[in-house]
């Protein structure tokens, strides 16, 4: 049970991440007729005012709600990512999950960089540190019972994973921005490849039990 409980905490993070996009997919997808309205995500610091690029025929530097939600919330799933995974690497018994997290690691921080410096240059805010609801989840993994811990995160990953993914097709799919979309794209395959190896290594949780 409370290893379920653990597994349930760390995915809770996740959930939020596809949810908005999927409000917007519809939004987003009319951006590119030209014909939606200029929606930028505006975060309470005065707001900057990208331009109407319809009357130059440029829609493709328009930043849509669904661009600026997507740099938002898969920017705070690195934050996330990139956290836990440095717990990770400090409590996880096995050898192959500690490689997997390390891993994690090095992507997310990439991923995370290159939409920080996307979000500065469209004028996009995007997470910089853990949210309260984040900060709670990673306590919740440091206190975790080392002998549940490897099973619970890799069970949080997949769920996670499989969020972010459809999330991110979502910005493929239905992105209005050519570089914010173009991001999406690179990073598609990545975390795909993410869900893939954390499906596998769950699978072999089995042997590693005591």
């Amino acid at each position: 049970m409370k290893r379920q409980l653990l597994t349930a905490t760390l995915a809770t993070a996740a959930l939020a991440f596809v949810a908005p996009a999927t409000a917007d997919a519809a939004t987003a997808t009319t951006h590119r007729t030209g014909t939606a309205q200029h929606d930028p995500c505006h975060d309470g610091s005065g707001g900057h005012d990208h331009g109407d690029h319809r009357d130059h025929g440029d829609h493709r530097d328009h930043v849509s709600k669904q661009d600026a939600t997507w740099l938002k919330q898969a920017s705070a799933s690195d934050l996330f990512e990139i956290a836990s995974s440095r717990v990770v690497l400090q409590r996880a018994k096995r050898a192959d999950v500690r490689a997997f997290a390390e891993h994690l690691v090095m992507d997310h921080t990439k991923a995370y960089l290159a939409k920080a410096k996307l979000a500065d240059k469209l004028h996009v805010s995007i997470s910089r540190h853990l949210s309260p609801a984040q900060q709670e989840q990673l306590a919740a993994l440091r206190s975790a019972h080392r002998g549940a811990f490897d099973e619970a995160y890799l069970k949080a990953q997949v769920a996670g994973h499989k969020v972010a993914v459809a999330g991110t097709k979502l910005e493929v799919e239905n992105g209005s921005n050519d570089a914010v979309q173009g991001e999406a794209k690179k990073e598609l395959p990545v975390i795909s490849g993410h869900l893939a190896t954390a499906k596998k290594l769950l699978a072999g949780s089995s042997g590693h039990s005591h």
